[in-house]
Order: structure tokens, then C-alpha cells, then sequence
């Protein structure tokens, strides 16, 4: 199964024991294949610089290597204006069609209220772990 995790998802799921590093270990282990793009990595980076995660630079970049080394990358050939109310929200749509997935997993209110877009499900961690029969 194809998924494309947004930051908040990859955030939670490396720093933190729930849904989102069960969702993280399956990708490791091969059972999803996660996908992402440079617009996506740079926002994860962006947001473990952030004060409130105390991470140092090293720890920092080994968490980008971890994320990098359990996803597909791809370069998004289409640029989307679906999501007006916050339009940095279209990178997962745009690296979600580059990549052809299934789902995006999200816990963001802008994309969950789409549901789906262009036959993508747009879906919580929890339900993610459902269909999977996690």
C-alpha cells in the first residue's frame, strides 16, 4: 500500500511512541511504502528545528536520514491550488499524484476535509492502522 505521510505524521511518528511510529515501522519494515518529496522533507526539517524539540543539529539530520531512508522520493511534475485556506498544504497532494498512492495520512484539518482528492483517500493515522489490520 502507497502513502504519502504528512509532517506532522512523520514528526510524531519518530519522536514519539502512538499511531503515527507503528504507521513509521510498517513503512520500515516494508509493509507501506511511503512516499515523499524535497517540498516535504524541507517542512519536516523546518519544523525539528523548532525550540519546543530540543533537538541538536545531529539528531536532526539522523531523523531526515531515518525519514529518507524508509520513503520513495519524487519530484511532483504538477503544481495544486486545491487547498486555499492554507496552500502549503498542496505539497502532499502534489507528491500524492507524482506518486500514484492510495492515501495520505494526515491529521490536518485542510486536507481531512477533502476526504479524497483525484481518487486519493485522505485518512487519520488510526484509520490507517485499521485498514491495515494494525
Amino acid at each position: 500500500m502507497k502513502i504519502v505521510l504528512d509532517t506532522n505524521e512523520f514528526v510524531s511518528g519518530v519522536l514519539w511512541k502512538g499511531n503515527e511510529a507503528l504507521i513509521i515501522n510498517n513503512c520500515i519494515e516494508g509493509k507501506l511504502q511511503n512516499y515523499t518529496s524535497l517540498p516535504i522533507l524541507q517542512e519536516f526539517e523546518k519544523v525539528l528545528y523548532y525550540e519546543k524539540f530540543q533537538l541538536s543539529k545531529e539528531e536532526i539530520e539522523k531523523l531526515l536520514q531515518t525519514a529518507i531512508s524508509f520513503s520513495i522520493i519524487v519530484i511532483p511534475t504538477i503544481s495544486i491550488n486545491e487547498i486555499k485556506e492554507d496552500p502549503t498544504d498542496n505539497i502532499f497532494l502534489e507528491c500524492a499524484l507524482s506518486g500514484d498512492v492510495d492515501y495520505i495520512v494526515t491529521g490536518d484539518k485542510h486536507l481531512l476535509k477533502l476526504n479524497e482528492y483525484m481518487n486519493i483517500k485522505i485518512i487519520n493515522g488510526r484509520e490507517l492502522l485499521k485498514i491495515i489490520g494494525k
